[in-house]
């Protein structure tokens, strides 16, 4: 796999502060993301259970994420790596930076709902 800055990539999320530049490389999606503070719950409110149904690799390179599950919650802090299951909901106690890698199929599903709504701004493809 070539090696990535996120500055090569084109911006193919954003929302609200939120932005990601991904490619998808091999079989996965890798997306270079800054998550601003806040609670996501109410973005995958129309995903089943309320949850993200996409499994995520990540590294943490600044902040600090709550992802909450139905039975328990994990806290992700800077410089740790993570693996995030399905049915979980972020939370985002600082605003953070990751480089996550995702199933594209299961992140796009979700994340076309999660963004729904979302308009395409001129030089950006919003996903």
């Amino acid at each position: 796999m070539p090696a990535y800055k996120p500055d090569q990539l084109p911006i193919t999320a954003q929302e609200s502060g939120f932005v990601q530049r991904s490619i998808e490389a091999g079989d996965l999606l890798l997306a270079f993301e800054h998550v601003p503070k806040g609670d996501y719950a109410a973005q995958f409110a129309d995903l089943p259970g309320g949850q993200c149904q996409s499994p995520h690799w990540g590294y943490m390179i600044r902040g600090k994420i709550r992802i909450k599950y139905a039975d328990r919650e994990e806290i992700f802090e800077a410089g740790q790596a993570y693996y995030i299951p399905p049915g979980h909901v972020p939370e985002v106690l600082e605003d953070a930076d990751v480089v996550e890698f995702s199933e594209p199929a299961a992140y796009h599903q979700t994340i076309d709902i999660a963004l729904k709504g979302q308009h395409e701004q001129p030089g950006q493809q919003v996903r």
